[in-house]
């Protein structure tokens, strides 16, 4: 599924839809930055179609990532 939203992100990259769907795939496999680098793509003000998605459950799934990147970076 990974390289179809990379496809889609490639012919529209500001559509926020793909950079959602891949950074869940991050966190799912424990790519936390992934998950951060697409999330805060999602978050921003460029994007197009975030009004759409649950932003608020987006935020939460980044900092969680961010928490679970800073942990693993301690060797916890």
């Amino acid at each position: 599924a990974a390289k179809y939203y990379r496809k889609a992100i490639e012919i529209a990259p500001r559509w926020a839809r793909p950079h959602a769907w891949l950074g869940s795939i991050g966190e799912e496999n424990y790519d936390y930055q992934l998950c951060i680098t697409e999330f805060e793509i999602v978050l921003s003000p460029e994007a197009i179609g975030a009004g759409e998605l649950r932003l608020d459950q987006i935020r939460n799934k980044k900092k969680k990532c961010e928490e679970n990147l800073a942990y693993s970076n301690y060797g916890y």
